[in-house]
Formats: C-alpha cells, structure tokens, sequence
C-alpha cells in the first residue's frame, strides 16, 4: 500500500520484506494481494540491508543506512543488524545461534568492501551442510544378465519430496560430486558398451 513506502527516504535501499522466521506463507499471501489488507501490512517490515550505490566501504553504509532507518522514524522500516566477529570460533558460535532460532545462516560481508552488483567474494551466505540419509525400503530383482543380482534399491523418498532436491548440496559446488559420478558413470558404461562392441 502506498502508506508502506509514503516515508521511505529519497535514497534507493536493498533489502527485503519480512515478518517473522517461519512466516513467509503468510507474507507471501499478503504482498500477492490484488487488495491490500491493512491489517496483515502492518505485521510486514522492509528490512534494510544495502545502499545501492552509496559510496564509502560496507562500514560506512551501515552507519548510513541506520542514519536513513532512524530519521524516517517508520516502525516498519528497520536496519538489518549488523554483527562483527573476532575469530572463526565466535562466528561459528554466531552461527549456531542463528540456526537455534530458526534461521538460514549467515550473510558474510567485507566490511572495506565498496558497493557492488552481481556475485563477489565480498559477500557471501554462510550456511551450515546439510545432509541427508535414505532409507533403503526394499530392493528390485535384477533381470536379464543381471539376474540373481540386485537391480535397484527402493528407497524412502519421502524427505526428498519434503524438503526438495538441495539436500543433494546441488546449492554447494562440494556438494555435487554424488550427482555428477552417478550421471559420469552411467554415460561412461554406456560409451565404453558402444567401443567394446
């Protein structure tokens, strides 16, 4: 709604919309709304993580963006914090705090880092490995040649339909060795079927 972003500053901010950890269904219906409901607005905050194209490093846009945040005085609008750590250990103790309450992981930023578009190592998403077992359910009889052989596993697939195919850690580069030895060694056998032959 208009009233939303009627005291916003002139200066362009990045940020995203929120209400609370677990909540994005309910955000999600408010913001698709054809008609915007007042009420669920008023449960929604912008917060504000990014000066697009402010100068100055990381450090002094945070100081910027609290500046911009408190003279708006918009309960709705809100600076996200911003936390420095001394060493890994504090920020993996850091880390751990955030996943206990419910979140992601972490937003790491260089703090000497100018503003910059598209992907760098001055901002990266730290977040915990995740992993997942499988449940081996039964098994299919080999046929053919490879009769008296196992001919596949059945496996509980229910935690993948839940959770989504990124428990492979296709999202994490590391992670996509299982994917890409299982596709290389199918293509693999098959070329070396074609020589052979």
């Amino acid at each position: 709604p208009a009233w939303f972003t009627a005291g916003f500053p002139a200066q362009p901010l990045d940020g995203e919309l929120w209400i609370a950890r677990d909540r994005f269904d309910a955000l999600s219906g408010t913001v698709r709304k054809t008609e915007a409901v007042d009420a669920e607005w008023r449960q929604v905050r912008y917060l504000v993580f990014e000066l697009p194209g402010a100068a100055g490093d990381f450090t002094n846009r945070v100081g910027q963006m609290r500046q911009l945040v408190a003279q708006a005085k918009l309960p709705w609008l809100q600076a996200v914090e911003q936390t420095r750590v001394a060493d890994r250990a504090a920020l993996m103790q850091r880390l751990d705090a955030v996943m206990r309450a419910g979140g992601e992981g972490l937003m790491l930023h260089r703090a000497d880092a100018p503003y910059l578009t598209g992907r760098s190592d001055a901002l990266l998403k730290l977040k915990p490995w995740q992993d997942a077992e499988a449940v081996v359910v039964g098994h299919t009889p080999g046929k053919g040649k490879y009769q008296g052989m196992t001919g596949a596993l059945q496996m509980a697939i229910g935690y993948l339909v839940l959770k989504g195919v990124y428990i492979w850690g296709n999202n994490i580069p590391v992670g996509w060795a299982f994917d890409i030895i299982n596709f290389v060694w199918w293509i693999g056998i098959g070329h070396a079927g074609t020589l052979i032959s």
